[in-house]
């Protein structure tokens, strides 16, 4: 007896922890991303979609979602607030984490309670190419060898063309009668 009245107090607390959890959020949310984000680089801007839905079926506009991501090893954090772009519900952020490494974020869609998407790993920034000759003004930029492979050989068809263009008008002249020459 004393199992089943502890049982039915602890289905009972559930329950009501349950309707209480959902009537101070209004329901609840199901947010599905457009694509996953794939490589983002550090520093680089990485836009993402996504919809948002009420009980996982009707598109919402009427929320403020904003993702918000964690570094897992500075634990330095951002917070960067989505648009409404497009259809009903669905939303875009604009984002560009500052730092290479793994990042927990999520996105949340106030007044629900956040989704969490786990870890995003972002690689190093970009590699920037080093000019030796920054400052200085120059009328060409550096060839490349195929270029110069093929500026030679247009250079070699030019000649080439013009070559059997006076050679074609000299034997055309020497084929023509003496009178009509002059």
């Amino acid at each position: 007896m004393k199992k089943k009245l502890a049982a039915s107090t602890l289905l009972l607390a559930f329950l009501w922890g349950l309707s209480a959890t959902a009537a101070s959020a209004g329901g609840w949310v199901v947010i599905t991303l457009d694509a996953l984000p794939t490589a983002p680089r550090a520093g680089e801007s990485l836009l993402i979609g996504f919809m948002v839905r009420q009980h996982g079926q009707t598109p919402i506009s009427d929320v403020e979602p904003r993702l918000i991501a964690t570094h897992s090893d500075s634990g330095e954090k951002l917070e960067v607030a989505a648009v409404q772009e497009g259809r009903t519900g669905h939303f875009v952020v604009e984002v560009a984490f500052p730092q290479q490494g793994a990042w927990s974020w999520q996105i949340e869609a106030r007044p629900f309670p956040t989704q969490d998407f786990g870890l995003l790993e972002v690689l190093p920034a970009p590699a920037v190419p080093v000019r030796s000759d920054v400052g200085t003004v120059s009328s060409a930029e550096p060839v490349g060898e195929a270029q110069t492979w093929l500026r030679w050989g247009g250079i070699f068809l030019l000649g080439a063309a013009t070559g059997m263009f006076v050679a074609e008008r000299r034997r055309e002249a020497a084929a023509r009668p003496a009178d009509v020459r002059a």
